[in-house]
C-alpha cells in the first residue's frame, strides 16, 4: 500500500501544517508499513499503475483518487474572490456577514478561520484543531491522539448524517 499526496509534506493540509501533525502522520503510516509520496501531482491513471510528473509509475491494483477541492471554478477564477479553495463554508458565512454589515451602514465584523477535524486512523484517531489556519498563528495548534477521537468520530459522523437526512446543516454549537 502506498500513499501519494501532492502535498509538500504530510499534514501541510493547504494550511502550512499545524503543530505536530506532520510527525505523527509519518509515524502512523510507517507504523503500518504504508509507503508515502509527496510533492506528487498525479497526471495518469491507467489499470496497473499511477503515474505522476516527476517519478516512475507506482504499481496499483486499487486506487482511490481523491481530486483538489478547488471550489466552483467561476468563484475560484474571479481575482479576489477566493483564496485556495479552503473552508469554504466558514468563507461563504464570514463573507455573508460581511455584505449584510455593509448593506446595514455598518462596519464588517473581522473574522479568523478555523479548523477542527478528526482523522480516522484505523485503531484510533487524531484530533487536530488549528485557529486562526492561516499562517501566522498567535496559538498553538492542538493535536492529540488516541481511542476516544474515533468514537468521538464516529458519534460526529452518526449526527452528521442524521441531521443530512433532514436536510440540516450540523449545528454550529456542536463546535464543527
Amino acid at each position: 500500500m502506498s500513499l501519494l499526496t501532492p502535498e509538500p509534506f504530510l499534514g501541510h493540509m493547504g494550511m502550512g501544517g499545524a503543530g505536530t501533525i506532520r510527525q505523527l502522520l509519518e509515524a502512523a503510516l510507517e507504523e503500518r508499513d504504508i509507503a508515502y509520496r509527496t510533492s506528487a501531482a498525479i497526471t495518469r491513471i491507467s489499470e496497473e499503475s499511477v503515474e505522476t510528473a516527476d517519478a516512475a509509475p507506482t504499481p496499483s491494483v486499487c486506487s482511490i483518487i481523491i481530486p483538489p477541492l478547488a471550489g466552483v471554478e467561476a468563484v475560484a477564477a474571479s481575482e479576489g474572490l477566493a483564496n485556495p479553495g479552503h473552508m469554504t463554508e466558514q468563507m461563504a458565512k464570514i463573507a455573508a456577514a460581511d455584505l449584510a454589515a455593509r448593506l446595514q451602514g455598518h462596519e464588517a465584523p473581522t473574522a479568523e478561520l478555523s479548523a477542527r477535524c478528526i482523522l480516522d486512523m484505523g485503531d484510533r484517531a487524531a484530533y487536530l484543531a488549528v485557529d486562526p489556519v492561516r499562517p501566522p498563528r498567535n496559538r498553538i495548534p492542538t493535536v492529540s491522539e488516541g481511542r476516544p477521537w474515533l468514537v468521538a468520530k464516529m458519534a460526529f459522523e452518526r449526527a452528521y448524517l442524521a441531521f443530512a437526512r433532514r436536510g440540516k446543516l450540523v449545528p454550529t454549537a456542536l463546535g464543527w
